[in-house]
């Protein structure tokens, strides 16, 4: 009876084992097959990155046509502002009104 007592606790344990590598499993491959930017796809980018500290950056995030600056840090990701800018190739002054040439005469 002793001999039955110990089988069954160590079936038990080594069901318990292979329950916690499945889920372990499961959980690497959710985040490492499917990354954040799954959910934007081709529409969201990180523009640029500024650690301020160990555990606290600002990121200049476009989505669309929009750019937006979050505050990320581990407990939380906070909306701040939209931005305004230019791309590369594109001066700043022809990013506002249109109502302006900028020919130079």
């Amino acid at each position: 009876m002793a001999e039955l007592d110990v089988y069954m606790a160590r079936a038990f344990v080594a069901l318990l084992v292979i329950v916690f590598l499945a889920m372990v499993a499961w959980v690497l491959a959710r985040h490492r097959l499917y990354p954040q930017q799954r959910l934007g796809g081709r529409h969201l980018e990180v523009v640029e990155k500024l650690p301020l500290g160990p555990r606290s950056r600002l990121l200049i995030v476009r989505a669309g046509e929009r750019t937006f600056l979050i505050g990320e840090t581990l407990q939380s990701v906070s909306f701040l502002t939209e931005v305004d800018l230019y791309c590369p190739g594109e001066s700043p002054q022809s990013k506002g009104d249109d109502g302006g040439s900028d020919s130079g005469s």
